[in-house]
């Protein structure tokens, strides 16, 4: 019979790698708004492996976000949310 205390302890070892991961993807995103990320950039700086990194990549394209990528192999993302808060202030504008 497994010990409570070492199901808890695992569940607690799960919720850090999650949360690493969570703060890994959101850095990544900031990142990508401000400049061109080649894969080996972006492997070394938040310390996982290419694969993850592509991982990563991939995961911002699943949930729909647009992940461009230049002619020499970088990869960057359009921040949205301006292009979006603009649109609805010159809707507003125009309905007044």
């Amino acid at each position: 019979m497994m010990d409570i205390r070492i199901v808890k302890m695992d569940c607690q070892i799960k919720q850090k790698l999650n949360m690493d991961k969570i703060r890994r993807v959101l850095t990544l995103m900031v990142q990508m708004q401000q400049r061109d990320m080649p894969v080996h950039v972006i492997a070394k700086e938040l310390m996982v492996t290419e694969r993850t990194a592509y991982r990563y990549l991939r995961l911002f394209k699943d949930i729909g976000i647009k992940v461009d990528q230049n002619v020499y192999g970088a990869y960057t993302i359009q921040p949205t949310t301006t292009k979006k808060r603009k649109a609805k202030r010159n809707e507003s504008n125009n309905n007044l």
